[in-house]
């Protein structure tokens, strides 16, 4: 799975994978609010706007948020998705179909500002005041640290990465105070290292305030592989999934945890 989202109207967790597919998930929780179970109750094809399967590069689905999913109304709510390959952000009714798409940045919306066709939009989240915000999988051409990027008005904020070999922007998430959380992954190939590092983000007019609230290693015994998907559940408790890759020998983890966000 690559992405993740939470309805709370429909008590529904949305999962993306970069397949194309739109999955359902309900859960069951135990009396000490652990996350007990997981039932899949239906999965759909992500569309085009003529009712079409997506194809190839065009369902490389990587990131996502709801809209319209804490009204009151079951029966409203948008899975908003972000691609790579083909970069854009699409809305979509719960059954895979297209409603429409964000307008993009000129810099964001060409393929070569981004280093690689899966450097794209993996972390793309909804703040409640500034609209749709995103950060690039790595910095695009030309510059040397990565940013916040806000599409209404194409005002942007320098964001410093993590300096560990292979870190890369791997999911980004919005809180109901006006910060984000951001997910980044550092995988190094040679030392077999993999290290999640979850970071809360406050935008002030000029500048970001980044906290650093975890750090996950499995030098440190922690059970990783390759996260992609973060998605808030309830108070300060979060989601987070991870990629199989289509590789047999990985596998999809889903883990419930709780963060010490301010």
């Amino acid at each position: 799975m690559s992405a993740l989202a939470w309805d709370v109207d429909n008590q529904l967790l949305y999962a993306v994978s970069d397949r194309g597919w739109l999955h359902h998930l309900q859960l069951r929780f135990d009396s000490r609010n652990r996350l007990a179970e997981i039932n899949r109750l239906a999965s759909y094809q992500l569309r085009d706007l003529k009712g079409k399967p997506l194809k190839g590069k065009w369902r490389d689905a990587e990131s996502a948020f709801v809209l319209q999913g804490d009204n009151g109304i079951r029966d409203d709510t948008l899975i908003v998705i972000g691609f790579e390959r083909s970069p854009r952000i699409v809305r979509y009714r719960p059954d895979g179909f297209q409603q429409g798409r964000y307008s993009l940045p000129k810099q964001l919306s060409k393929k070569k500002k981004f280093h690689k066709p899966n450097d794209m939009f993996e972390a793309v989240a909804m703040h409640e005041e500034l609209g749709v915000m995103l950060i690039p999988q790595k910095p695009l051409m030309g510059r040397e640290i990565n940013a916040l990027y806000r599409l209404k008005g194409e005002k942007q904020w320098d964001y410093e990465m993590e300096s560990e070999r292979g870190n890369s922007m791997a999911a980004l998430e919005a809180l109901p105070d006006g910060s984000l959380v951001a997910m980044e992954r550092a995988w190094d190939r040679v030392f077999f290292s993999l290290v999640i590092n979850l970071k809360q983000i406050r935008v002030d007019s000029d500048r970001l305030v980044v906290e650093k609230i975890a750090r996950l290693s499995n030098a440190e015994g922690w059970i990783l592989d390759n996260f992609e998907g973060l998605a808030r559940h309830q108070d300060k408790r979060f989601f987070i999934v991870s990629d199989d890759n289509q590789n047999p020998l990985q596998r999809t983890l889903l883990y419930y945890i709780e963060l010490k966000t301010r």
